[in-house]
C-alpha cells in the first residue's frame, strides 16, 4: 500500500511538472482538449457514450434537428433542390427550416460521415461545439481581460460547460453556435473600437447571421449594447464616437447584405406564417428562483420559468467581488452594470422579454439569451482572477458566505412556490455549500501561500472538471437523455424494413406512419408523410387542417384525426404500423404496411364549385362532407350522427355548465381518474368522435384520448388539441376514453361532443366520380412536376394536396397560368379548358433570387472596399516612405 502511495505521488507530481511546462499560448488548445474531455465524460456518466445504454439525441435534436439535418445532406447527394421538400408537411418551402435548423458548418460532418451512426456524428458535433465555445472564450480572456494564466482555462470551462450549454445541446443544438460565436465577436469588436480592425467582423457577423439567424437577432442586441460599452470604457466620445457608431452600423448592415440569400427567403416565409402573439401581463419567474439556479444542478425543465445562468459556483462568487475590487475603476464597473442590468430586466419585465426574443413570447423553452449573462458572469470572475493575491481574505471570505446565505434563502422561498413532485432532494443544496467551501479553501491556501502554484493550477482545473460534469450529468438526466438505445434501434429498424417493402413503387404517393417514435420521420428517411413539427410551420395549412380533423398543436402537425376521406384526398397510398419501442404488449416483431382501399393522386379534376367552398371552425364532419360534396358535384355524407351516447365516471367527474363541460380528477388524487362516453350499436361501420372546443398549447399534463392503434404510447392524443378519434369497439358499443393522469391536469372544458358513423359507401361513391380524371406524373423532383391530364366538360377544376405557396409556378401547354388557393386557402387549385393538356409546376422560394443577388452585391461591395482600403494604405505608405527618403536626403 506505502508502495502503491508514493507511485500515485509521483505521478501527480510529474503531472504538476507537466503542466507547469505548458505555455500560455497553448492555453487555448488546453482548453478545447479539457472542455472536450469533461463533454464525453459527462455524456458517458449518463451512459449515452461508451455504454451505448441511452441514445444521445433527445427532445428537439431528436425529433428536429436530427431529421431535417439528415433531410438537408440527402437532398444534396441526390442532386435535388434544396428549396423544397416534399417529406415536410405534406410538401414545403425549406427555407426557414433550414435556416433555422441545419445551416451550421459543423453539419457538414453528417454529410463527410453520411455512413456512421447518426449518434455518434451528433455526439461529436455537440463535443465540438462545446470545445470551441471554451477555446474562443480563453483567446477572448487572453487578449481582452488580459487573463492569461491558468484562471482563463477555468473560465473558459465554466462558460462553455454552463447550464444552458448542457442542457441547450439534446434540446436544441443550433443555438450553440450562438454560443462560441460570442466570444469571437466581443474580440473583434475590441479590435475594431481599438484599433479600427473591421474586416474579420463583416464576416463573423455574416457567418452568425447565416448559421442560426434567430440567435443573431439576440446576440447582435447584445453585441449593440456591447459596443457602446467599449465607447464608454475606452472614453470615445464627440466626432470619434459618432464615427464609430457610423462605421460600426455600414459593417453589420454590409454583413447582412451578404447573408441575404439565406435570411431573405427564410424572412419571407415566416412573415406570410407568423400567427400572432398576445402580450403577457407577467412572467413566472421571482428573484429567490434567479439566485438559486446560478448554482449548481439546478435545471428544473425546459417550462421556461426558471433561467439557465449557471456557469460555475467560483465564477458567480467572483464576479460579485469584482463589484467590490477598488482597483477596477468605477467606469469599468459602470459598463458591465449596464450590460447586466439590461439582462436582468429582460428576465422580469415582459416587454423587454419578448423585444429580446424577436417579439415572441416562447412556449416552454424561454430566457433563450442565459447564455449572454453566463458570458458576462464568466468575463467578470476571469478579470477578477487576476487581483486574486490583492483580493483581501475577509471580503472572499464575505462574499462566500453571502453567496451561501442568499443559496440557502433562495431554496427556502422557492420550495413554498414549487409541486411536491418538484421538490429537489436535500442533497443538491448540501452538495452547493460544500462546492462553495472547497473553493473557499482553495482560495485561502493560494494566498498564504500554502499551496504552490503549480499544484494550485492542478487541482482548480481538477475541480473545475468535476463541478461542470457532475453538473451536466443532473441537468441532462433530469431532462434530457432517457430513450433508451434499444427502443431508438427498434424504431429506426423498423421504420426502415416498412419502407423496403415500398421501393418498388416509384409513384408519387404519401405514407401515414403510425405508432411513431418521432414527429418528422418523412424528413429524416425520405418518404412523403403528413406530420410535421417545427418552428417553421405553414399556419394557414394548419388551420385548413384542423377544421378537416386533424390534431395542429402549437408548431405540430400530427397525422392523429385523419379519416379514409382524408386519406383518399391527400393521396396517403399506405399505412404503416411501426414497432413502438414502449409498447412491449403489442408483440409485433415486425412493422405491418397496408395499402388503402381508396386513394387518389396528387391532382385529380373536381367540380367549379370547389372553388366556393367555405369550412366552419369545429364542424369537422360537416365539411369533409361539404368538401367531397363540392368537389364531386353530387350530394356525399359518409358521416352520419350517432344518438344515445352513455357516460361512465371513474375517480372523475364530469360537470356540466353554462360555457360547456368540465372535468376533473376525483377525490383519490394518486390514481387516474377516467370518463367513458359509450355508443351502444351493432359493428357495422366505424365511429368517430370530435371534442369540440378551442385548440390550445399542447400541456403534457392535460387529459388523453386513450385506446385506438392510432396512438402510440410517446405521444397519445391530447384533448387541448381537438382531432378526429376513432372510437374501439368493445361489448357491443363504441367507446372513447378521456384519462386524467394526476391532480395536476389542467382542468379542460370542451363545448360538446360529436359523434359520427362512417358510411364507406358513400366514400365508393365520390372516389368512383373523382379518379375518373387523375393527373399522371411523368417526372418529378423537390421542386418540379412535369404532369399531362384530360379535362372533362363538367369538372374543369384541377384540385392538388400541394399545399398553396406563391413560390409554384404552373404553366399548362406551356403557358403560365393562374392558380387559386383552395380549401381553406391551403391547396393549390388550377382552372382548365376541357380537353389534353401537358402541365408543369415549377418552385422558386419566395424571396431566394433576391436574395441572391443582394447577397451577390454585399459581396462586390466587400471586395471593392477591401481594394480601396489596400490601395489607400499601400499609397499611405509609399508617401511616408517618400517623407523618409526626402529627410534623409536633407540630412544629408
Amino acid at each position: 500500500m506505502v508502495h502503491k502511495r508514493k507511485k500515485e505521488v509521483l505521478m501527480e507530481t510529474k503531472l504538476v511538472s507537466f503542466l507547469s511546462k505548458i505555455k500560455p499560448k497553448y492555453f487555448m488548445v488546453l482548453s478545447f482538449l479539457l472542455t472536450c474531455l469533461a463533454a464525453y465524460m459527462m455524456f458517458s456518466y449518463q451512459e449515452v457514450l461508451s455504454t451505448g445504454r441511452y441514445i444521445i439525441t433527445n427532445g428537439d435534436v431528436f425529433q428536429q434537428y436530427l431529421p431535417f439535418i439528415k433531410m438537408f445532406v440527402r437532398d444534396i447527394l441526390d442532386g435535388e433542390s434544396l428549396s423544397y421538400s416534399w417529406s415536410l408537411s405534406m410538401g414545403m418551402n425549406t427555407a426557414l427550416c433550414y435556416a433555422y435548423y441545419v445551416l451550421s458548418p459543423f453539419n457538414i460532418l453528417y454529410l463527410l460521415l453520411y455512413f456512421v451512426e447518426d449518434t455518434v456524428v451528433t455526439a461529436i458535433v455537440m463535443i465540438l461545439k462545446i470545445a470551441f465555445a471554451a477555446a474562443f472564450f480563453q483567446r477572448f480572456s487572453d487578449k481582452v481581460l488580459g487573463c492569461r494564466g491558468v484562471e482563463s482555462i477555468v473560465f473558459s470551462i465554466f462558460y462553455a460547460m454552463c447550464s444552458f450549454s448542457v442542457v441547450c445541446n439534446v434540446l436544441n443544438l443550433a443555438w450553440m453556435d450562438a454560443l462560441y460565436i460570442v466570444p469571437v465577436l466581443c474580440l473583434l469588436l475590441n479590435s475594431f473600437i481599438k484599433e479600427g480592425k473591421w474586416k474579420a467582423l463583416v464576416l463573423v457577423y455574416a457567418y452568425l447571421f447565416v448559421t442560426q439567424f434567430y440567435m443573431a437577432y439576440i446576440v447582435g442586441i447584445f453585441s449593440c449594447i456591447y459596443v457602446v460599452v467599449l465607447l464608454y470604457v475606452n472614453r470615445c466620445g464627440g466626432k470619434k464616437a459618432l464615427h464609430a457608431v457610423m462605421k460600426y452600423t455600414s459593417i453589420v448592415i454590409l454583413s447582412i447584405l451578404l447573408a441575404a440569400v439565406v435570411w431573405m427567403p427564410a424572412l419571407l416565409f415566416l412573415l406570410e406564417n407568423r400567427s400572432s402573439v398576445e402580450i403577457l401581463d407577467t412572467l413566472q419567474v421571482n428573484v429567490a428562483a434567479v439566485i438559486k439556479n446560478m448554482f449548481w444542478g439546478q435545471a428544473q425543465g425546459i417550462e421556461g420559468i426558471y433561467p439557465y445562468i449557471y456557469c460555475g459556483i467560483p465564477t458567480i462568487l467572483l464576479a460579485v467581488c469584482f463589484l467590490f475590487n477598488r482597483k477596477i475603476s468605477k467606469r469599468v464597473k459602470l459598463a458591465v452594470g449596464m450590460l447586466t442590468i439590461f439582462f436582468v430586466i429582460c428576465m422580469f419585465w415582459p416587454f423587454a422579454y419578448s423585444a429580446i426574443h424577436a417579439f415572441d413570447f416562447p412556449d416552454f423553452w424561454g430566457f433563450r439569451f442565459a447564455f449572454l449573462i453566463s458570458f458576462i458572469i464568466c468575463s467578470m470572475a476571469c478579470y477578477q482572477s487576476r487581483f486574486l493575491m490583492e483580493t483581501k481574505k475577509k471580503t472572499v471570505v464575505c462574499v462566500f458566505g453571502a453567496g451561501v446565505v442568499f443559496y440557502i434563502i433562495a431554496k427556502v422561498i422557492d420550495f413554498h412556490k414549487m409541486r411536491a413532485d418538484a421538490i429537489e432532494p436535500i442533497w443538491i443544496p448540501v452538495i452547493n455549500i460544500a462546492l462553495c467551501a472547497v473553493w473557499i479553501l482553495l482560495l485561502y491556501a493560494f494566498q498564504t501561500g500554502k499551496i504552490k502554484k503549480e499544484v494550485f493550477a492542478v487541482v482548480i482545473i481538477f475541480m473545475t472538471m468535476t463541478e461542470v460534469i457532475s453538473n451536466g450529468f443532473i441537468c441532462d438526466k433530469r431532462l434530457g437523455t432517457n430513450k433508451r438505445e434499444n427502443h431508438y434501434i427498434t424504431y429506426t429498424e423498423s421504420i426502415s424494413e416498412a419502407l423496403v417493402q415500398l421501393e418498388a413503387d416509384e409513384s408519387f404517393y404519401r405514407v401515414q406512419y403510425l405508432n411513431d417514435f418521432c414527429v418528422n420521420s418523412d424528413s429524416w428517411f425520405g418518404y412523403y408523410g403528413i406530420t410535421d413539427f417545427n418552428s417553421a410551420v405553414n399556419k394557414i395549412q394548419q388551420k385548413s387542417l384542423r377544421n378537416l380533423g386533424f390534431m395542429m398543436a402549437d408548431n405540430k402537425g400530427l397525422s392523429y384525426g385523419m379519416t379514409p376521406v382524408t386519406e383518399m384526398l391527400f393521396g396517403v397510398k399506405y399505412k404503416i404500423i411501426g414497432v413502438n419501442p414502449y409498447a412491449i404488449s403489442m408483440n409485433k416483431l415486425s412493422p405491418v404496411v397496408e395499402e388503402c382501399a381508396h386513394v387518389l393522386g396528387l391532382g385529380f379534376m373536381t367540380d367549379r364549385q370547389l372553388l366556393e367552398y367555405e369550412q366552419e371552425d369545429k364542424q369537422v364532419f360537416a365539411n369533409l362532407d361539404t368538401l367531397l360534396t363540392d368537389m364531386s358535384g353530387g350530394n356525399i355524407d359518409c358521416f352520419k350522427p350517432v344518438e344515445g351516447a352513455v357516460i361512465k365516471e371513474e375517480n372523475a367527474v364530469l360537470l356540466e355548465t353554462e360555457n360547456g363541460i368540465n372535468i376533473q380528477i376525483g377525490d383519490n388524487k394518486e390514481n387516474a381518474g377516467y370518463i367513458t362516453y359509450r355508443v351502444p350499436m351493432e359493428c357495422e361501420s366505424p365511429v368517430y368522435a370530435y371534442f369540440q372546443r378551442d385548440n390550445a398549447l399542447w400541456l403534457d399534463e392535460s387529459p388523453k384520448l386513450t385506446g385506438g392503434y392510432e396512438n402510440s404510447v410517446s405521444q397519445e392524443g391530447n384533448l387541448t388539441n381537438p382531432y378526429i378519434k376513432e372510437m374501439n369497439y368493445n361489448d357491443n358499443a363504441y367507446e372513447v376514453v378521456l384519462e386524467i393522469r394526476s391532480e395536476h391536469a389542467q382542468t379542460i372544458m370542451y363545448e360538446d361532443v360529436l359523434f359520427y358513423a362512417f358510411d364507406e359507401q358513400e366514400l365508393v361513391k365520390a372516389y368512383d366520380i373523382l379518379s375518373q380524371n387523375q393527373m399522371v406524373i411523368r417526372e418529378y423532383g423537390n421542386d418540379f412536376i412535369n404532369a399531362e391530364i384530360t379535362v372533362p366538360k363538367d369538372k374543369t377544376v384541377l384540385f392538388t394536396s400541394i399545399p398553396y405557396d406563391i413560390g409554384w409556378t404552373v404553366y399548362v401547354d406551356g403557358l403560365e397560368t393562374v392558380t387559386h388557393a383552395v380549401v381553406g386557402d391551403a391547396f393549390l387549385a388550377v382552372e382548365l379548358e376541357p380537353g389534353y393538356h401537358e402541365l408543369e409546376f415549377r418552385y422558386e422560394a419566395p424571396g431566394a433570387r433576391m436574395g441572391l443577388a443582394v447577397s451577390g452585391m454585399g459581396v462586390g461591395m466587400y471586395v471593392l472596399i477591401l481594394a480601396a482600403d489596400y490601395i489607400i494604405n499601400k499609397r499611405r505608405k509609399f508617401k511616408e516612405g517618400c517623407k523618409v527618403f526626402d529627410v534623409e536626403n536633407r540630412t544629408e
